[in-house]
């Protein structure tokens, strides 16, 4: 069995007050594409769909369509234990927005992290789904698939947010996010 770690997607957040839902749906796309092509069984989402318990209409859009597409997530859609392979000790977390493994744990453990750096704080954060083989009888194996195709929408809206508080005077420092070489 394949299954496909992902958390935190907080559908309809914005960086401030800059709309993020089409990041969103690019990483959605990227999403249903890796689980096509890497022949997922299941995909695990940990942590938070949405960024608040009443979404956009376009953030609920976005769902839908993951729903709609390739993905069956959450509530109803939940999959049976036995289904699982036996050795299928995998724990899946979310909340943290950087992809991380806990150490000397007594079976694998791992935060997938957010699809998106969501404050400025996660800027320089990696991206990862993690992908899981699981075969009865044998330990589960287990990859990170990084992506980072976000990170350029991430320093435009910076800039722009920068920008802003420049014209607006209120002191914020510039932050170089094209250093010169």
């Amino acid at each position: 069995m394949r299954i496909l770690h992902t958390s935190d997607w907080h559908l309809g957040k914005p960086l401030e007050q800059i709309g993020r839902i089409e990041e969103q749906r690019e990483f959605i796309d990227w999403l249903c594409k890796m689980v096509d092509e890497q022949r997922i069984d299941l995909v695990l989402v940990a942590g938070d769909i949405y960024d608040t318990y009443n979404p956009s209409a376009a953030a609920e859009e976005l769902f839908y369509d993951v729903m709609d597409r390739t993905l069956q997530v959450g509530g109803a859609l939940t999959v049976d234990p036995g289904v699982l392979p036996s050795n299928a000790h995998f724990i899946a977390l979310g909340h943290l927005h950087r992809p991380q493994q806990i150490k000397n744990a007594p079976c694998p453990v791992y935060y997938s992290g957010s699809p998106l750096a969501y404050s400025f704080s996660e800027a320089d954060y990696s991206k990862a789904v993690y992908i899981i083989d699981a075969v009865p009888g044998k330990k589960a194996d287990i990859n990170a698939v990084g992506h980072c195709f976000f990170a350029h929408q991430l320093k435009k809206n910076i800039a722009c947010i920068l920008g802003r508080r420049e014209i607006a005077g209120n002191g914020s420092r510039r932050l170089d996010l094209y250093p010169r070489s």
